[in-house]
């Protein structure tokens, strides 16, 4: 009897999961045959489904759901679908092969779409005045630069105004993500792009590197927008245009972005002196080479710079810093923790020398110090703040925020 007990306790597990192999085995079936991917282009364009810089992915919410997320400009009406499988495809009981021109979508309108032995709803939604940016990858995929902020590729860009027209379309030298909490999320992360030849964007000043910010948890999508029209309006230097715009990578809706130019050192960005650049000249090696110095772990007065052997005789600037979450210090290449342990990343130069790392940690320190003394002087440099920063700018920067 004890014998058959413990039969049935080994038989059991067996049984349940043979019953679970059983239950889920034709769920797993009926998912395969909502993998097929629908594709629209504007029946105008000399072009097909495979052209990933004008066609549109059909986006699957869920088993039986589609959305067609037409970009601005683009005529419902007048739209061809493309796909491999099935054969064909019937909308409101008229047959549809691939490349077929179709008028049956209809903005904030759902219609079935029979697709084999599958019916699906297909709900099409259209932007009607923010023009869009279209992005591909060279490989046609994002999973690489998805993967990691260090992946980046060539690829296209394609910007259309709100009326459909095309305003610009260049090749890509370089196309990654950017951002750190942004980047963790799954569906919409931030995107950097470098134009092979400099443009201005939308009526913004000339620039190579373009970034399209998600605004991921700002439903309104405009408190970015409104924050970088205020400090240009209050007069903030270095302030930045941006303009709202729709996104689509290789095909596939991302939602509405903020487009603006990079945070950078340049002659258009930030104008003030480019110290990479002037290390760069009397080093041998790429900046990037160079051994990591530090700590490798978050410490009040600590920080990391590089072993770069050779400074320039001025390296008093230009530093381009920002406060940073904590939880990213070992991403970061430079940067220096205050002693109230504030982090702040020094964004460029992307590599300082520990010569380098001194001054601007020292400076960064003195300000701190000075802030939290009652009389506003730092006791260790008899400095006052207003002698470290400027203070009209630090009143516009604390009003705005």
């Amino acid at each position: 009897m004890q014998c058959k007990k413990g039969l049935w306790r080994l038989l059991v597990p067996v049984l349940l999961i043979a019953v679970l192999l059983t239950l889920t085995a034709p769920a797993a079936a009926d998912q395969k045959t909502t993998t097929w991917v629908f594709r629209v282009t504007r029946a105008e364009e000399d072009c097909d489904g495979t052209d990933l810089l004008r066609s549109v992915l059909l986006y699957q919410k869920s088993v039986g759901q589609l959305y067609l997320f037409l970009p601005a400009g683009w005529d419902a009406s007048s739209l061809r679908l493309w796909f491999d499988e099935p054969s064909e495809v019937s909308l409101k009981g008229e047959t549809v092969h691939s490349g077929d021109a179709v008028s049956f979508f209809v903005p904030g309108k759902s219609i079935s779409m029979k697709a084999g032995r599958k019916t699906v709803k297909v709900t099409t939604m259209q932007a009607d005045s923010l023009p869009t940016v279209f992005l591909t990858t060279a490989s046609g995929s994002a999973d690489a630069i998805h993967a990691s902020k260090k992946n980046e590729e060539e690829g296209t860009v394609l910007l259309t105004d709100a009326d459909g027209t095309t305003l610009t379309e260049q090749h890509l030298t370089s196309l990654r993500c950017r951002g750190n909490t942004s980047f963790s999320l799954p569906r919409k992360k931030s995107y950097q792009f470098k134009l092979e030849k400099g443009e201005g964007l939308l009526g913004m000043d000339k620039s190579k590197t373009w970034v399209v910010t998600s605004g991921y948890r700002d439903r309104t999508f405009i408190r970015n927008k409104i924050t970088y029209d205020m400090a240009l309006y209050v007069g903030i230097p270095y302030a930045i245009e941006s303009r709202l715009v729709n996104v689509y990578m290789n095909g596939d809706y991302r939602g509405v972005f903020s487009l603006c130019e990079k945070v950078q050192i340049s002659s258009s960005g930030v104008n003030i002196g480019d110290l990479e650049k002037a290390t760069e000249k009397v080093n041998d090696s790429e900046l990037s080479a160079y051994e990591r110095l530090g700590q490798k772990e978050l410490t009040a007065g600590g920080g990391k710079w590089s072993a770069i052997p050779n400074d320039p005789e001025d390296i008093s600037g230009g530093y381009l810093v920002c406060y940073e979450n904590a939880v990213h210090y070992r991403g970061l290449s430079a940067a220096y923790v205050t002693d109230r342990e504030v982090l702040v990343a020094i964004k460029e130069p992307d590599y300082v020398s520990e010569a380098q790392y001194s001054y601007i940690s020292s400076l960064l320190q003195s300000f701190e110090n000075a802030i939290f003394a009652e009389d506003g002087i730092d006791p260790t440099t008899g400095k006052h703040y207003t002698e470290i920063a400027d203070f009209d700018s630090l009143v516009l920067k604390y009003v705005l925020e």
